[in-house]
């Protein structure tokens, strides 16, 4: 458990900051995100080498730079290590946003949330509501009924990227559950918790991933067949007068 919430300070963190800016700030550049994310687990790096858990040797738990404070647990330290990543991401992309060119408003409709015209729910039933089925329902599932009208909509299944996000941890984890001491895990009662939950982790993701891909996959043959239908309609019209 201490290596997942590792991972997730260098990796949630600083990527949680990004998101953050880029859905709710219109003024966010992609510049600014993507140095403001580096940064943030350049910070995270360097956090994790200048520290360490009390009791711990310098090495993978930290201290491989030098030892600069040392904290009372590896929680502690993994929760530092996430404020100063998600801190740091967050007030570099600000700043390199704030001196580079941003994009028109009109592209960024459905991106951003202020410039996302809201669906109108007054013809609805309660029951039809988006509000009310979210709770519910499968985010694909609230992600069509919230485009069905006009309004505009990202085409980016989110299944697939938190597919790939909890494949890669998982892979990570697991890997580290299979190659380290079996010692470390006297405390759990001798069960290797990193490679159980790397494996739980990786599980989820390859399911994500697979209904991510499939929707993709049926999304296209859908517009595909809707273009060939197009395409052939003149055609027949033509040949019936």
């Amino acid at each position: 458990m201490d290596m997942l919430q590792l991972l997730f300070a260098f990796v949630n963190a600083p990527l949680f900051a990004t998101f953050l800016l880029g859905m709710f700030w219109k003024r966010a550049t992609g510049h600014g995100a993507f140095t403001g994310l580096l940064s943030g687990t350049v910070a995270a790096a360097l956090h994790h080498g200048l520290t360490l858990p009390r009791g711990s040797i310098p090495g993978i738990k930290g201290g491989w730079l030098t030892l600069l404070h040392a904290y009372p647990s590896e929680m502690a330290q993994n929760f530092w290590t996430a404020i100063w990543a998600f801190t740091v991401c967050f007030v570099v992309t600000v700043a390199v946003s704030l001196i580079t060119r941003p994009r028109a408003e009109n592209e960024l409709v459905g991106l951003v949330y202020s410039l996302t015209p809201r669906l109108r729910e007054t013809d609805q039933a309660w029951y039809a509501r988006p509000a009310v089925l979210g709770w519910g329902c499968s985010p694909r599932h609230c992600c069509s009924i919230c485009s069905s009208g006009k309004e505009p909509r990202m085409g980016l299944d989110i299944r697939i990227p938190l597919g790939v996000m909890f494949t890669t941890l998982g892979l990570l984890l697991t890997g580290f559950g299979f190659f380290s001491d079996p010692a470390i895990y006297q405390r759990s009662l001798g069960i290797d918790v990193n490679l159980w939950w790397g494996l739980a982790l990786l599980l989820f993701g390859t399911v994500m991933l697979f209904f991510g891909c499939a929707g993709l996959a049926a999304g296209l043959t859908e517009t595909v067949g809707a273009r060939a239908r197009g395409e052939s309609g003149p055609v027949t019209e033509s040949l019936e007068t």
